[in-house]
């Protein structure tokens, strides 16, 4: 039997109020809201905000509701939060943010997101909710998908992580904690060696440094031939709960919930799109960054997730210097699906952090680049106008030679490409080389291995070549940037040899 403040308190709860909107608004003390809201979950045999307005509702505990209560986005105070939209570059990423705690956490999701439609299911305005208690929840739409732009084909990593630091400069966040989240993991790794100033600490779930795989290893990704059959599975049924009995199989079976995400798929990409995104990040390969990243991490995985493989996130908890990794029962992939579970771990995360603690080394995209014959006056200025507009660095460069870098490699291929064809048409013929990695930055001045492995890579390129390494290339998968391979060299600063890609152009959308 249910007491009638407790049927009051779960009133509130399908309305999706916070306990300290609902201790507010019953004039109790928040602790006994808490209380009270372990007591429904106790009775009703579940774990969290939204199971308990799905179970209430089917018992018809909802006095007085007709289920609009708690699926009308209007009507939940998470999502009264206003949609607003900023601009990166040319495309409007639309944005909303939700609570008002001391810390902001910056959400980036799967594949495909839509920041209205999202709010209609209870367990995420739950999950939602709960970090909003001790966060700012900053949640966007990636471009391509949800309420931001369209575009052709589907965003790089570095796409996402421009739009990322728009939505921070629109929420005003000067730092916050990245949580990335299945596809939106290896943009989110990314972020946090390119960026790692802009990062009080990463959190990753249900996410994975590589997702296929051509050759036998690693075993936790998944078989080329296999993802391709799931793409055009995908392509084809298009416009239903796609993939469901694997993203969330103890939802599975829940007509509301099932008609919910069919309804936000559909409004969130369409099949075209969806599967652009997907084999964009087919090619997209991370695991060298890893050992790089230095900002504070927490990598959580469900030990049974069908749709990424647990080692996956055990191979990523190896290879982060210092990374806290927990395991977490169960085979749902959403995040939001007893999502109660993350948030504590996040919470505890959160309240370990060290705030002050500097991060000093940072990733980056470097170019040695040399000229024949040496560049004139007007040249060099080419040079200069042509790194500044693509967000780079000069380090060094005179008549003959010059080093540049780059926070984005598909920025430096762009540039070194742009450069080149202009260059040509003015009798002046480049050969470059590129790489990705950690290097020493002091002042104006480019120095350590990485520096002399980027050089190397220059000396194996012939009159006319941009060589880049494969370091590099895996990174800019979805970039439109044409290369083949090139073969290898074997630099003493490595410890194995380092495949290089020859760049033959730039597709021009």
């Amino acid at each position: 039997m249910f007491k009638e403040r407790e049927l009051e308190v779960l009133q509130l709860l399908a309305q999706g109020l916070t306990n300290k909107e609902i201790a507010g608004r019953l004039a109790l003390a928040t602790e006994t809201v808490r209380w009270y809201t372990k007591e429904i979950y106790g009775k009703l045999g579940v774990s969290g905000r939204g199971e308990a307005v799905y179970r209430a509702r089917a018992l018809g505990l909802l006095a007085n509701d007709d289920g609009a209560a708690a699926t009308a986005p209007e009507q939940t105070a998470a999502a009264q939060s206003p949609i607003r939209y900023t601009r990166s570059g040319d495309v409007h990423i639309a944005y909303r943010v939700i609570g008002s705690g001391p810390i902001d956490i910056v959400l980036i999701n799967g594949f495909v997101s839509h920041v209205e439609v999202a709010l209609e299911e209870p367990e995420v305005v739950d999950f939602l909710s709960r970090l909003g208690e001790f966060a700012r929840v900053i949640l966007f739409d990636k471009r391509g998908v949800g309420l931001s732009d369209r575009i052709g084909g589907a965003p790089t990593l570095e796409d996402t992580i421009q739009d990322t630091l728009a939505v921070m400069g629109a929420a005003g966040c000067e730092r916050a904690v990245l949580l990335g989240v299945s596809e939106g993991g290896a943009a989110s790794l990314l972020m946090a060696v390119t960026h790692p100033d802009r990062l009080h600490a990463l959190v990753i779930y249900g996410t994975t440094p590589k997702l296929a795989r051509a050759e036998a290893t690693p075993r936790w990704a998944i078989p080329v031939d296999a993802f391709a059959r799931v793409l055009d599975l995908m392509e084809r049924s298009w416009g239903g709960p796609f993939a469901l009995e694997d993203f969330a199989p103890s939802r599975a079976h829940d007509p509301a919930f099932r008609a919910w995400w069919s309804r936000l798929l559909r409004l969130g990409a369409s099949p075209g799109s969806a599967r652009a995104v997907w084999e964009a990040l087919r090619d997209v390969d991370v695991r060298h960054l890893l050992p790089s990243i230095h900002v504070p991490t927490l990598i959580l995985h469900r030990s049974d997730d069908r749709m990424i493989r647990v080692g996956a996130a055990r191979y990523m908890a190896e290879q982060i210097p210092g990374a806290r990794y927990v395991e977490l029962p169960g085979s749902d992939h959403f995040f939001w699906v007893k999502g109660h579970e993350l948030v504590r771990e996040i919470e505890a995360f959160l309240g370990d952090l060290d705030p002050a603690a500097p991060v000093e080394q940072v990733l980056l995209t470097a170019v040695c680049a040399q000229f024949q014959p040496p560049l004139t006056a007007v040249a060099q200025a080419v040079l200069q106008t042509e790194v500044e507009r693509h967000h780079g660095k000069l380090h060094m460069h005179d008549a003959a030679a010059c080093t540049a870098t780059f926070d984005g490699p598909s920025r430096a291929i762009r540039c070194v490409c742009r450069v080149r064809d202009v260059l040509s048409e003015q009798g002046t013929a480049l050969r470059a080389g590129i790489h990705t990695g950690e290097f020493e930055v002091s002042a104006d001045q480019l120095a350590g291995p990485m520096l002399d492995v980027t050089q190397a890579i220059a000396e194996a390129a012939a009159l006319g070549d941009v060589l880049a390494s494969q370091t590099t290339i895996d990174l800019v998968a979805g970039a439109a940037i044409e290369s083949s391979p090139h073969g290898q060299i074997r630099p003493p600063q490595l410890p194995r040899p380092l495949a290089l890609y020859a760049v033959n152009g730039v597709r021009v959308p």
